[in-house]
């Protein structure tokens, strides 16, 4: 929870330093291919993420690294910001934090849809053009397998859930009936 708030800091304060979309792009850009490499990488996530190593020498690797990629002046600034402070760990957390604030902007909102069977294209189109004229946004979908919803659909949009699955369905029935 803690880290969700640093992160969300973070994030607003590097959509703030870039207010042009086409930086924006830029940005998110150096962001998923630092992600991907930090995630990919396990010798670099060890390293950037060992308490044995120093900051100065992370920085290093970071300079490094950014300058082969090519990443934008305000992302590299903000990695070795957050290396300075020891929050590398939350690095990914950032990243979705500023996605949704260019969502956001965009008039976007996320959605994650956890299913128990596959979903047609027709009924992911479906839900998300219902999801679209519920919250009168554009919504981007994010599927997640669930196989102990047992059958239905669970939907989560920010803080908010939806439980139409039959797992729940279940539960409901049950508490009635037991009086719980």
């Amino acid at each position: 929870m803690l880290d969700t708030i640093i992160a969300t800091r973070y994030a607003k304060a590097l959509y703030q330093a870039a207010p042009e979309e086409k930086e924006f792009v830029k940005i998110r850009d150096s962001f998923d291919y630092f992600i991907k490499l930090f995630g990919d990488n396990k010798e670099l996530n060890a390293v950037l993420l060992s308490p044995a190593i120093s900051p100065l020498k992370k920085k290093k690797i970071i300079t490094d690294l950014s300058e082969k990629a090519g990443f934008h002046p305000v992302f590299i600034r903000l990695l070795l910001l957050i290396t300075d402070k020891g929050r590398l760990n939350i690095v990914e957390t950032i990243y979705n934090e500023f996605l949704a604030f260019i969502d956001k902007e965009a008039g976007i909102e996320r959605a994650k849809l956890f299913y128990s069977d596959e979903l047609s294209p027709t009924e992911q189109k479906d839900i998300q053009a219902e999801l679209s004229r519920i919250t009168g946004k554009d919504i981007k979908m994010e599927l997640h397998q669930d196989p102990a919803l047992i059958g239905g659909v669970k939907i989560q949009i920010g803080g908010v859930i939806y439980d139409g699955s039959i797992r729940n369905r279940l539960e409901m029935m049950r508490k009635q009936l037991t009086g719980d």
